[in-house]
């Protein structure tokens, strides 16, 4: 498994988050205010899985317990790419995890299968 974030070359700031092997196990992105501008996830199982974005710090996430932001059926053997105009705003911080059900209480583990994942978020600024 692999992860990194990389500081792209824009005046605005974006970053890539680079994920080789999401699973049920939850993943940090960032523990600041974030807007994601873009999804790219890469799930390589014989089965559907979900993907489960959190506006709560890593610590603070109990994947199966604590409420998602949103979610995201990615069929088998797919990989998603998306752009989201105007951006998803996490006005807290941003956790990822995958996981075999939708609903709330899951914790399955989506299996050996890689599930990779690469988000591209800005630093959420407050404007007066």
């Amino acid at each position: 498994m692999a992860i990194s974030t990389v500081d792209l070359a824009t005046p605005s700031g974006l970053k890539l988050y680079d994920n080789t092997d999401l699973d049920e196990v939850k993943a940090g992105i960032t523990s600041a205010s974030t807007v994601v501008h873009s999804i790219d996830i890469d799930n390589q199982n014989a089965a559907e899985v979900f993907l489960k974005l959190f506006n709560v710090t890593v610590g603070s996430v109990t994947v199966g317990t604590t409420p998602a932001q949103f979610v995201m059926m990615v069929p088998a053997t797919t990989r998603l790419v998306f752009a989201i105009p105007g951006g998803m705003v996490f006005g807290t911080a941003l956790t990822a995890a995958v996981t075999l059900l939708a609903i709330e209480n899951d914790t399955t583990d989506p299996g050996a299968t890689t599930i990779k994942l690469k988000l591209i978020s800005v630093k959420k600024k407050e404007y007066l």
